[in-house]
Order: structure tokens, then sequence, then C-alpha cells
């Protein structure tokens, strides 16, 4: 390339690793402007401050799964859309690994003008392209961009622009080496950078053996919690059979209340409600009556005088089912009113004992907690954190650990009880009262002192 400002030749022509090498313009620029070195030399003239920015330097990682016509699809796809499509114009190269480096190291360098085109040059700049916040909008993207391809591709991968504090992984991130330090790292010096990567990988060593231990706690609190939960359900399930044994026995007591007041009142009240029966009968028979017998009852005056029999007999019956009735009536209420006290007996006892059933599990998750508190850490968890950094240690690295992986699977991981495991115990409870109501309804008696429960 030529340099018109210098009068300098500049040979890259021995340059090795670059994959691609291409210019790409909206459909109005000028055929002039996808030759590399007219293109950047028109960019210098156009500018005179000395300290004019003369492009935007794009650089791009590009995912080493897929293939180099894939990456190069990936790659013009991407600039095209969000560059080009804008006016401006890209000139883009893409770089292999070197050969002594991280092979997954393949990336992209972009260089982009920064002022519109105008007809066969270059017109104002547009300081809209150079906003934090376009920038962010870039980096989202890109990565939208990829994981669109690999969604296509039936690829499992994704990338994530945002940094770990964002996507909230406990992670330190390390930083490039660059060319100084890489070259250092690799004949055996350490370098500044290489040093505070180690660092780094140290501590996320350390947070990845404390995830996995606090994983572990976990997953034992979760299985505590579990066992305890099924041990609070079993015993509100005996509670609830006793509490029905109890219901079902007040019941029969208060039918054989009922039986023994109407066999009283009937013992009580029979002879003389079969004496006032066969009064009103004989007298509506006699008022019945007609022609010269009704004649002569009425001479005699024995017609007014049945008639005023007649309605105090019926009086007396009146009087009679009432006061059987007022009778019915209070051992009604007094019926009622104890089964409003055994149902708030009932819920106050329910209550007090899921109450102590919840402070039973309580103490016993916090012991669960305690231990695993005093225990000492592990030797495999002291060996964990041993990191050895490294290049190749650093391509098997994941972007989040695996700690915290875990922990995340077991916190996130207990699944509650689904509706069929609900329904089957529903099921269940309702069968065995079923069975007691079958079995107390065959009237087997027991002791003095109600049903036996078991």
């Amino acid at each position: 390339m030529h340099d018109e400002r210098t009068g300098l030749d500049h040979d890259y022509t021995r340059k090795n690793g670059v994959l691609l090498s291409e210019i790409l313009a909206p459909d109005d620029a000028p055929d002039w402007m996808k030759d590399r070195a007219k293109l950047w030399n028109a960019v210098e003239a156009v500018e005179r401050r000395k300290d004019a920015q003369l492009a935007r330097e794009i650089q791009l990682s590009l995912p080493h799964e897929l293939d180099a016509q894939q990456n190069k699809n990936l790659v013009l796809g991407f600039i095209q859309s969000h560059f080009v499509d804008r006016g401006m114009i890209a000139d883009v190269a893409i770089h292999a690994p070197d050969r002594q480096g991280d092979q997954r190291n393949i990336h992209a360098h972009v260089m982009l003008t920064t002022r519109v085109l105008t007809g066969d040059g270059f017109g104002k700049k547009n300081r809209e392209w150079n906003t934090p916040e376009q920038l962010i909008e870039w980096r989202k993207s890109w990565a939208d961009h990829q994981n669109e391809v690999f969604q296509e591709l039936a690829m499992e991968q994704r990338v994530d622009h945002r940094s770990y504090a964002d996507q909230g992984v406990d992670r330190e991130p390390t930083q490039h080496l660059g060319t100084v330090a890489n070259d250092m790292e690799r004949k055996g010096k350490n370098s500044r950078v290489g040093d505070e990567n180690r660092a780094r990988q140290q501590r996320n060593a350390e947070r990845a053996a404390l995830a996995q231990d606090a994983a572990a706690t976990a997953r034992q609190l979760a299985a505590e919690k579990s066992r305890q939960a099924e041990i609070v359900n079993t015993q509100m399930t005996a509670l609830d059979s006793h509490l029905l044994h109890e219901r079902i026995e007040a019941e029969r007591r208060h039918e054989r209340q009922k039986a023994r007041l109407d066999f009283d009142l009937e013992k009580r009240n029979d002879e003389r409600r079969q004496h006032l029966q066969a009064e009103r009968q004989r007298l509506e028979a006699q008022l019945a009556s007609d022609g010269w017998r009704k004649l002569m009852r009425d001479l005699l005056g024995k017609t007014k005088q049945d008639e005023e029999q007649l309605t105090v007999t019926r009086k007396n019956l009146d009087y009679m089912r009432m006061r059987e009735a007022e009778e019915r009536q209070a051992l009604q209420a007094r019926q009622d009113a104890e089964r409003q006290q055994w149902k708030q007996a009932e819920q106050e006892r329910t209550a007090a004992y899921s109450l102590k059933l919840e402070q039973d599990k309580q103490q016993a998750l916090q012991r669960t907690a305690e231990t695993q508190q005093q225990q000492e850490p592990s030797q495999a968890t002291n060996d964990r954190v041993q990191p050895s950094w490294n290049r190749a240690a650093a391509q098997e690295q994941d972007n989040r650990s695996k700690g915290a992986e875990d922990f995340q699977k077991a916190v996130m991981g207990v699944p509650e009880p689904s509706s069929a495991s609900v329904d089957a115990k529903q099921k269940a409870i309702e069968d065995h009262k079923t069975r007691i109501r079958q079995h107390l309804a065959k009237g087997v008696e027991r002791d003095g002192n109600g049903y036996g429960y078991d």
C-alpha cells in the first residue's frame, strides 16, 4: 500500500495467517472505494485536524466450533447488516490463530469509516456511531447473530455479550494476554498480565470449591427438608384420622341421645296420648251422628258439651306434641353447641400440633445445617483449590464454574410435589377415612371411653 501523505510504501504480502481480506461497501459507494490504498488515502485526505479519528476498529472473536466458510459467512453477514447497510465502508480481515498460541483464537479485524458518503466522496462524521449505547447494541447484536447461527446449525453452544457480573456469575474474568505478554509466557517468563490471570484463576478455583461444598450442603438440606415435610404430612394425616374417629363417635353419641329421648317421651306420654286420641275419636264420632240421635243430643245439650270437650282434648294433644318438640329442640341446641365446641377445639388442636411439627422441622433443619458447618473441609476440597494456569488448561475451562452450576442445580433442582403425588396421598387419606366410617357403622362396641385408636 502506498501512503500518499508520507510517500512511503507498506508491504504486507508476507503476512501469514490471513484467512480473508475483503472490503464491503454500500451499493451507492463508487467503485474506487473498494481499492484499499485509494480508500484509506482518501480517508486521510479529507481530515484537517492532526488528532482526527480516521477510522473505527471492531475486533470480533469468532467461534472455533465453526469451520472457515461458516465463520466467513458469519462475519460478512453481521458486518453487512449492522455497518455497511448503515452507510459505512468496512475493511475486513479474518486472522487464523498463531501456530504456537491458543488454537481457538480465530478473530476478525474490521476497519470502519466514520464519515457518511456524499456523491463521490465523504461528508460529515456521524457522531451517533460513537456513543457508548451504540457500542453496547453492537455487542449484543454480535452475540445474538452468533446464537442464531448456532441454532440454525442445531448446535448447543451459546454466547453472552454481558460481563460475568451482569450475568450473575461468581467468577473473575481473565485478561487477554496480548502479543508481548503471550510471547513472554511462551518463553517461560512471567508477565504482569499473566501473573494477574494466575491470581484470578486461583481465586476462581477457590470459588468453585466453595460452591461445590455449598452445593453439597444445599442438597443435604433439601433432602432433610423433604424428609421433614413427609414426617409433617404423615403426622397431620394421623391427627386427621384421630379427629375423624372422635367426630364419628360424638355423632353416634348424639344419635343415642335422640333415641333415648324418643324412648323416654314414648314411655312417659304414650298412655295419656292413647287416652286422649281415643277420647277425641269418641267425641268426633258422637258429633258426627245425624237424624233423631242428633236432634235428641241437641235438645239435651250434649252436642255443645261434646264440642267443648273435643276442643279441650285437641288442645291437650297439641300441648303434648309442643312439649315433646321443645324437648327435642333443646337437645338439638345442646348438640349444636357441642359441635361448635368440637370444631373450635379441633381447629385449636390442629393449629397447635401443626405449629409444634413446624418447630420440630425447623430444629431438625437447623441441626443439619450446624452439622455441615462444623465439618472440616475435606482433602478433596483442598486438592481442588490448586490451579495450574496454562494455555492448554485455559482451553478446557468454561465461562461458568462447575461448582456454581452444581450449586444452582442443587438449589433450583428440588422439585415441588407433583399434582399426581398430592392427589394420590389425598385419595389414600380419603380411603382410610371411609374404612373408619364403615368400621364404626357396624356398631362394634368398645369400652366406656369411646372407640379405640391405633
